[in-house]
């Protein structure tokens, strides 16, 4: 997968430190994204950019000169399934969400928040096996 990386301003041209900030800030993205390691295979500046040994380390490879920025990663990389994805990752967090937006929304009804005190004081934490169909 390859990103050109050209300004939206017709007519601009992208400055090498500005294209090695893209570069890699896209990297960091795919890597938090990700959950993993992924390193580009191709990357290219539009000018010569001092490259420190920090932003060769991060970036895994020296960036190549073209005449605008474009960042390859491998189809293994760029196939690999974004951390949000994993249902557990949401069931972690819906608790707080749910939480935090009745904070905010004043939601929390006095009936809400007697069934949630209710919820959590019982050992399974769940009222499922309490309600009797009538």
């Amino acid at each position: 997968m390859s990103l050109s990386l050209d300004p939206s301003e017709p007519g601009l041209s992208m400055t090498p430190s500005m294209g090695l900030f893209e570069l890699l800030y896209i990297t960091d993205c795919a890597r938090t994204f990700s959950g993993s390691s992924a390193t580009p295979v191709v990357a290219t500046l539009p000018g010569q950019c001092l490259l420190d040994a920090a932003c060769l380390d991060y970036l895994g490879m020296s960036p190549t000169l073209s005449d605008s920025p474009c960042i390859t990663f491998s189809a293994k990389d760029a196939e690999l399934p974004l951390i949000t994805r994993g249902a557990s990752l949401w069931e972690a967090l819906e608790p707080s969400f749910i939480k935090q937006h009745e904070d905010r929304m004043g939601t929390g009804a006095m009936s809400g928040r007697v069934k949630r005190t209710l919820t959590a004081a019982l050992p399974g934490g769940s009222l499922d096996h309490w309600i009797i169909d009538s």
